[in-house]
């Protein structure tokens, strides 16, 4: 068993295992009765011994997301608490630098804790606080921190009192949620049965919250984010905006703003999403004003090299910009898919406006059909169902050897009628996407 613990160790922390101490004498409350007290030690120092951090709290603190459970890497679970932590911690002026994902594995969730630590000023551990066998973040906690699990008499209390308010006998395995590592402050959660707390290492601090999102929203609101903005007072604020594009590539977008991409404060990045790149710029300063100056300045020179490519910015979609931009110039649109899923349709009913007529899908069309052939059908059959006088087609089949892409747009005058024929790969996943995008780009008035 030491040469498995010393093998996972080794492959899991960023540093020697020189010594692990195995102490399976009990000690009154130090140690869960019958289970094994384990204390790590790394390079000759025990973590124990590491003094709490009293010195001056860091102007531009770091946090790490910690989230744990296997349904997490299975892909039937997606974690959706880490991006509203990232939103909760923006708000009071930390940023986050990383998120991990963890197993239920005592060694591995230890090991996660361990680099945190040693990296960042706080670490969110979500998940793995129950009374179950699965639940391994108390042990891990206590590693990491160097630390043994005590019994806490008042967090027991606090969950007896929860069952009898829900009218339920508590079961003997919920007792072990009652220990939590030694010197850690504990965090009452009046809104369901496992116990929080937080835990110091040396500068760093360590939060355990549950897993369960109703309750990790309400203990970040009221206890979490009013202790940090405590701990941290002179960490000031963080703004971001995002900026929306469409009818350039990633490339073209990245060669305009290239320098901007390269500014220490704000940090500029760009993201992509099927013919729609984000620009994110974002900023930190010593108030929310100042934040916000600093995000404004680089975002007029980014929409300045831009141009009208950019159609928004944070909540706009491309939908609500493109159905503006006809209703402006007194007109309506109605749009006939085949083969897309109806993905464009369900975009433009999305933007709930008036200059949007309805959409029709199409049935499959048939293996070998020709893409000017499938949206003139299109148009023609958009013409006969919708009284708009602008008609979008948007096509996607496959061919032997590759899927074809087909867009039109059909004003009043024939004359002025576009259209977009694309070959992609078989294996596009996000094809349908694509086609909304640039078909809703070219409703918006921009050329494809």
């Amino acid at each position: 068993m030491l040469f498995g613990l010393d093998l996972i160790l080794q492959e899991c922390i960023a540093r020697p295992l020189t010594n692990l101490q195995l102490d399976n004498e009990e000690s009154g409350a130090d140690c869960l009765a019958g289970n094994l007290v384990v204390r790590l030690s790394f390079g000759g120092s025990m973590l124990a011994q590491t003094p709490n951090f009293a010195g001056p709290k860091p102007a531009n603190p770091r946090a790490e997301v910690i989230a744990t459970g296997s349904e997490l890497l299975s892909g039937k679970t997606v974690d959706t608490n880490s991006a509203h932590i990232a939103r909760a911690l923006q708000g009071i002026g930390i940023g986050l630098c990383a998120v991990t994902l963890a197993g239920d594995d005592e060694l591995l969730i230890a090991a996660a804790m361990d680099r945190a630590l040693a990296r960042s000023d706080v670490v969110i551990v979500t998940g793995g606080l129950g009374p179950t066998v699965d639940d391994k973040t108390r042990m891990a906690a206590g590693w990491a921190a160097g630390q043994p699990l005590e019994f806490q008499p008042a967090l027991l209390a606090q969950i007896e009192a929860r069952f009898a308010r829900l009218g339920r006998p508590m079961s003997e395995n919920n007792r072990q949620q009652a220990f939590i590592p030694a010197g850690a402050l504990a965090i009452e959660n009046p809104v369901g049965t496992a116990p929080c707390f937080a835990v110091e290492r040396g500068r760093s601090v360590l939060v355990a919250l549950p897993g369960v999102p109703r309750e990790l929203f309400y203990l970040l609101e009221h206890a979490v984010l009013p202790w940090l903005t405590a701990r941290f007072p002179a960490m000031g604020a963080i703004h971001t905006r995002v900026l929306h594009v469409a009818g350039l590539g990633e490339s073209v977008v990245d060669a305009k703003v290239a320098d901007l991409e390269r500014l220490a404060n704000p940090v500029v990045g760009l993201t992509t999403h099927a013919g729609v790149v984000d620009l994110h710029i974002t900023a930190r300063a010593a108030n929310a004003a100042a934040a916000a100056a600093l995000v404004a300045e680089v975002e007029r020179t980014a929409r300045e090299r831009l141009g009208a490519a950019v159609f928004g910015a944070d909540g706009t979609t491309l939908a609500t910009v493109a159905l503006d931009y006809i209703d402006a110039a007194g007109h309506s649109s109605a749009c006939v898919e085949q083969g897309t899923s109806g993905e464009l349709a369900r975009r433009l009913a999305a933007a709930r406006s008036g200059a949007f007529r309805g959409g029709a899908l199409l049935p499959e069309p048939a293996a070998g059909s020709d893409t000017n052939a499938l949206l003139d059908e299109a148009l023609a059959h958009c013409a006969r169902m919708f009284a708009a006088p602008l008609a979008l087609a948007c096509v996607l089949h496959a061919t032997a050897d590759a899927l074809q892409l087909g867009i039109a747009l059909q004003p009043p005058a024939p004359a002025a009628r576009q259209r977009f024929v694309r070959s992609m790969p078989l294996n596009s996943t996000h094809a349908a996407e694509w086609g909304a995008n640039l078909a809703l780009n070219l409703l918006r008035g921009q050329s494809i």
